[in-house]
This record gives C-alpha cells, structure tokens and sequence, in this order.
C-alpha cells in the first residue's frame, strides 16, 4: 500500500533475495495502464520473476478522485456487491448517485486492466476504448513522425489506418511477405539483441540484489 507502490517495490527487491514483492494494489481507475504495465514489467526483471501485481478500483474520494480526475473516474463502494451481500458497502445505503460513480469506475478500471494485459502480453497492441486509444488518434494512427510517415513503424507491427497506408506507400513494404520461419527467426534475434543489452546494463553499471557493490 502507498501512493507509488513500484518505488517501493523496486527497494524492497534491491535489498531482498527471497521476499516476493508486489502491490495492492494499483489504482486503476485512476492510473495510465502504460505506464503500470511497463513499470511492472520492469520490476519483475529487477526482482528476477519476484514480482507480483494487484490492483484495486479506489473507494477513498479524497484520493481516487483528485488524482483520477484527467478520467472523470469516481470513487466507489461497490454498491453493487451490496445489493447482495449488505456488508460490502461502507456507511452508505447505496443510492443512486453511488451507483452511478460505481458504474463509472467499473468502466474505467476494465478498460485499464484490459490495456495492462495485452501490454504485458502482446508485441504490438491497438485498443480504441471510451477512455483510452491506441494509436492516437485510433482512426489516423501516428502521422506526424517520420519513420510512420515511411512504413517502418508498420513493418515492425505498429497496427492503425495511418500505418497501414504508409506500408502500401513503402517500397520496402511491397516485397513478400516473409515466411513464418523467417519472422520468427528475426523476433529471436531481436529478443537476444535486448536481452544482451539488459545483462550488460545490469552488470556493469546496477548489480543485482545481492551482488557485492563497488561502494
């Protein structure tokens, strides 16, 4: 619990061998899912698969939403399970501007969680929701950057509109589709391509937890 749970996350990992760490949670109705995702991401190489994530929808107003206010999110004491089960509702009968912000909140937390998944488990993702678009604009795509304009961010799986003309426009575009050996062939090389980077970045310049530190 704290209002950035990864800083401290990513502490308790530098200093712990064993400790799974991990959140509970997230405050999805009011976070970026991008940004969650890939600080997750992170902290679970940091933490050498240590890692676990929770989220949770937020039910203090005087936190959920001043922070979440960019997405017009509301606190909520899930009125809704209430209408089942009275005692999951905080001081309140559950009226029906309560159900409202429930609904609210609801919407924004599921289409966050949704985005965080197929960050997390998608090479390239394209989502157009009420709150959230991938690319943006959705229907456009990306037009203003010059590797977009030249089909590049297209061949290497950028999905929308804007990509997909760009590709037809390339050159480089209009040659055959590689065979499914050959993709696969170049997504190991870039794989190892990183995956080298990383383990050069994290032992020479940031040891891992428990490796002696020249300090």
């Amino acid at each position: 619990m704290g209002p950035n749970p990864g800083v401290l996350d990513a502490y308790w990992a530098a200093i712990t061998k064993n400790v799974r760490v991990g959140q509970l949670g997230y405050v999805m109705s009011t976070q970026n899912p991008f940004r969650v995702a890939e600080e997750t991401a992170i902290l679970d190489h940091l933490s050498r698969g240590r890692c676990f994530v929770g989220f949770a929808r937020g039910y203090q107003s005087r936190w959920t939403n001043i922070i979440g206010q960019h997405l017009g999110t509301r606190a909520t004491n899930s009125p809704s399970a209430a209408l089942s089960d009275p005692s999951h509702l905080f001081d309140s009968k559950g009226g029906r501007k309560d159900l409202d912000d429930d609904a609210v909140n609801r919407r924004i937390f599921e289409e966050e969680i949704d985005i965080v998944v197929k960050a997390w488990t998608q090479d390239s993702i394209e989502y157009k929701g009420s709150v959230w678009q991938v690319p943006y604009p959705y229907d456009t795509g990306v037009d203003d950057w010059p590797l977009a304009k030249a089909g590049v961010t297209a061949r290497l799986g950028a999905p929308g509109v804007a990509h997909n003309a760009a590709r037809e426009s390339c050159p480089l575009e209009r040659q055959p589709p590689r065979s499914a050996q050959q993709a696969q062939a170049d997504n190991r090389h870039t794989v190892e391509l990183r995956f080298q980077n990383y383990v050069f970045q994290r032992t020479n310049s940031h040891p891992a937890p428990g490796e002696p530190r020249n300090s």
